[in-house]
């Protein structure tokens, strides 16, 4: 049997949150951009940084030209909400 992964329904929309840019998702689970950036290493993804506000963001993401960044945010969910957190 397959099990289901723990965050699977959490992509319900009554239960998908807006993304806070919190970074819980990058200090949890680096992604494969991350991975494909810097090599596979424990610990939070080393593409995560905080912007001048304060607000966490992906480095791949932020230097990368207006073109790129439309397939980067597919790629990386951008838009489509928050898997981490409950309430």
């Amino acid at each position: 049997m397959t099990s289901i992964p723990p965050n699977a329904l959490r992509l319900h929309p009554d239960v998908l949150r807006q993304c806070i840019r919190c970074g819980d998702c990058c200090r949890n689970y680096p992604c494969t951009l991350g991975f494909e950036a810097h090599g596979l290493h424990d610990g939070p993804c080393k593409a995560l940084r905080r912007d001048a506000s304060g607000r966490w963001e992906c480095s791949i993401y932020a230097d990368a030209s207006e073109e790129l960044k439309k397939s980067l945010a597919i790629r990386l969910g951008i838009g489509f909400g928050c898997l981490f957190r409950t309430a």
